[in-house]
């Protein structure tokens, strides 16, 4: 009878455990599905649908479905995988000679000395920004490069993105925008939970008391 009385109920304990637990799965669920979508900007995209980055080998040609005008960043991928084929090429890019061409107008291809910064290393794939160009109008350009020096080998990827800030810094800002809140509902159910653990524990512990008080006097 005396632990019926006893409040606040210990399913109170229960409660606590699952606002901890709760937090924990939904803080694993935001930040996977962030991780997720950052990951997919690097892997698994078709060269051919012209969806964030569009990868061609050179030295050699390829063309580049380039659906929107605007600013494109040029990336040399020293760690790539393009076709089932592995390419692991030192960070630096050798001298090469660039032209991107749609029919037979020429597009002008500049260092990409304000982009020297931007670079990314995800599992299989690393990469930094070594060049840019800009285009009015879009459609099918034909991206062309050639060593310098006349060279056919190493044959290395390079890959094209629209707008770096847009398609790449966002999402990474989103990326960890999405562990903070994981984080923070980490934090705060843990919180919640040990508060709500030590405020029933103790009302559990002065209900006691108070239940204990009669017989204690009756004994004296």
């Amino acid at each position: 009878m005396e632990s019926q009385k006893i409040k606040p109920s210990r399913w109170y304990f229960a409660l606590a455990a699952g606002i901890f637990l709760a937090g924990i799965v939904i803080a694993s669920i935001v930040m996977g599905i962030g991780a997720e979508d950052f990951i997919a900007l690097f892997k698994d995209f078709d060269s051919d649908t012209g969806e964030v980055l569009q990868r061609v080998i050179v030295p050699g040609s390829g063309e580049l479905n380039l659906s929107e005008a605007g600013e494109y960043t040029i990336f040399y991928e020293y760690r790539s995988e393009v076709n089932g084929v592995e390419y692991h090429t030192g960070s630096n890019l050798p001298d090469m000679d660039c032209s991107l061409t749609a029919g037979e107008t020429e597009v002008s291809i500049l260092p990409s000395f304000t982009h020297a910064n931007y670079q990314f290393d995800l599992q299989d794939r690393a990469g930094v920004a070594v060049m840019k160009f800009e285009i009015d109008r879009p459609g099918t350009y034909t991206l062309t490069c050639a060593y310098a020096d006349g060279s056919e080998r190493p044959e290395i990827v390079l890959a094209v993105m629209k707008e770096f800030f847009k398609e790449f810094i966002l999402p990474i800002f989103e990326f960890t925008g999405s562990l903070m809140l994981g984080m923070g509902l980490v934090c705060g159910s843990s919180l919640a939970a040990v508060i709500m653990f030590v405020f029933v524990a103790v009302k559990r512990s002065s209900a006691k008391r108070q239940l204990q008080a009669p017989g204690d006097i009756e004994q004296s």
